[in-house]
């Protein structure tokens, strides 16, 4: 490719250039080009962000509601235990009253009825957490799916760089 000529360079000829001036183009021209790619960077990472911003809430999400379930399983079996402990006084104190028996009766076959919803609700909230634990898993595997495009984005644009750079290189020869 040939030089472009200035009009007025004919013009001032014999003048003497600073040479500081015409590196200081240079330099502006390299400046507005690392401009762009820093733009262009910017950009990407946005989109990135983008994708990887409701994957990363859903995760935290999962990890409360994971949180929040275990407790709820532990508040449960600790009434469930005192529930236990107190049904076991009972009868050790109301021994020798067959009124009290009968009624220590009625209690207990409410606490298996209590005890028997208690294990579905655990049953149920054991099951739910092992839900939760596939979905933070599966969302833990999208994640890294994420991770692994990026990188391999990440290539793409150093290898597009890298060839932009070379054509820019050719260009210039």
């Amino acid at each position: 490719m040939k030089p472009k000529v200035d009009p007025t360079a004919a013009s001032d000829a014999g003048k003497n250039e600073d040479p500081m001036l015409k590196k200081d183009t240079e330099y502006t021209k390299k400046a507005k080009e690392n401009i762009d790619w820093f733009k262009f960077e910017t950009r990407i990472r946005r989109v990135i962000l983008e994708l990887l911003e409701p994957t990363a809430n859903r995760s935290r999400e999962l990890e409360a509601n994971l949180t929040l379930t275990s407790r709820t399983v532990n508040s449960l079996r600790r009434k469930q235990d005192e529930q236990d402990f107190a049904m076991e006084k009972l009868r050790e104190k109301n021994l020798g009253q067959d009124d009290l028996i009968e009624k220590i009766g009625v209690i207990d076959q409410f606490a298996r009825i209590s005890e028997t919803k208690c294990l579905n609700e655990i049953a149920n909230m054991i099951q739910n957490m092992d839900i939760l634990k596939e979905k933070l898993r599966i969302d833990k595997a999208e994640n890294e799916e994420h991770v692994q495009t990026i990188k391999s984005h990440d290539e793409s644009i150093a290898k597009l760089h890298e060839t932009m750079v070379k054509i820019k290189a050719d260009m210039s020869i």
